[in-house]
């Protein structure tokens, strides 16, 4: 593989934009008369002033905000239930700092790809829209736990782990074949095991389809284009043509976390990890997988090989390989 000669962008690198823009069109936004949001008057873009929604606010006319689960500088994430039916939950994801087109993107372009899926082991798109209060997004609750907090109560043994890589294979593979949709942020704390006992992943919020355009820099600190630890060195220097084989690969150091409980790609820094994963040979055999069958630490490497075209060429054959060795081994 080539070695990566792509610009690293630190945070807080390059001009500010000017927060009064629109966003979308980039025309100049006008205060509504409530003062509470501005509007563009050119594509009707509205951005709320006072982001003060919490816990008990209505939103959109239709739902009630319940549980904050999750808080960023750049939105929230509620449980939440419709207006009509009080014992239903869904996930809201609210974008409230809509003044950065890339995360304004980004968060829309979560809604547009989930609405054509119909698998089983991703989650469902409910509704999304945009109002003066931000940008939302409403999903299905998936009642469980992700797969980063069970490894911390857990050891999972290797055929546990073998199915869990399966299923969440015959999802990808789903969103490959059928729309050429990559994930591109495929961890442990991205895959949940609901109550049933069933794999889901979540977060398309950095998906994409291979018909899109999109960035070549590298935004380490605000891990924006993925997660270091768990990125395919594609991902880090030709982000824009990584393909379904970059999931593949970090599916791959999933699956060495839930042996291990780290990443396989190590550092205390995000440029550290980044060097580590661009520029070394897959880790060995005892740190990957310690205390599995030499078909299953195989198959890990396959996944994780450094140069993109060595991986399994299809999820199909991968799938297969998976199969094979369960049949081994279980």
């Amino acid at each position: 593989m080539a070695e990566c000669n792509k610009t690293i962008v630190m945070r807080g690198d390059g001009p500010q934009r000017d927060l009064s823009l629109c966003p979308l069109c980039n025309a100049k936004m006008l205060p509504e008369a409530s003062g509470n949001s501005r509007k563009c008057p050119q594509c009707g873009f509205l951005k709320n002033i006072r982001n003060t929604l919490d816990v008990g606010a209505i939103v959109g006319e239709k739902y009630r905000l319940l549980n904050r689960l999750g808080a960023g500088g750049c939105g929230d994430v509620f449980l939440c239930h419709p207006l009509e039916n009080a014992g239903m939950r869904y996930v809201l994801k609210l974008l409230r700092d809509t003044s950065s087109p890339h995360m304004l993107r980004r968060f829309l372009r979560e809604a547009e790809l989930l609405k054509n899926i119909q698998e089983p082991r991703i989650v469902k798109l409910v509704d999304s829209w945009s109002d003066q209060d931000g940008s939302f997004i409403v999903l299905e609750y998936v009642d469980g736990k992700n797969l980063a907090d069970l490894q911390s109560e857990f050891n999972f043994d290797e055929k546990t782990v073998l199915l869990l890589i399966q299923e969440a294979a015959v999802a990808l593979a789903y969103a490959w074949d059928k729309f050429s949709i990559t994930h591109r942020d495929i961890k442990p704390d991205n895959i949940m095991l609901d109550s049933r006992g069933h794999i889901r992943i979540l977060d398309f919020g950095l998906s994409k389809s291979m018909d899109e355009d999109s960035h070549t820099e590298i935004t380490m600190e605000m891990a924006g284009l993925g997660t270091p630890g768990f990125m395919s060195p594609e991902q880090f220097c030709d982000f824009k043509h990584a393909d379904f084989r970059s999931d593949i690969f970090a599916l791959g150091a999933t699956a060495c976390f839930l042996f291990t409980g780290k990443s396989p790609f190590s550092g205390d820094t995000n440029r550290k990890i980044y060097e580590s994963t661009v520029q070394n040979s897959p880790p060995p055999a005892r740190v990957l997988a310690p205390y599995c069958s030499g078909d299953t630490i195989e198959l890990i490497r396959w996944m994780m090989q450094k140069d993109v075209e060595s991986r399994p060429a299809s999820y199909q054959e991968l799938l297969a390989e998976i199969a094979r060795i369960r049949q081994l081994h279980t």
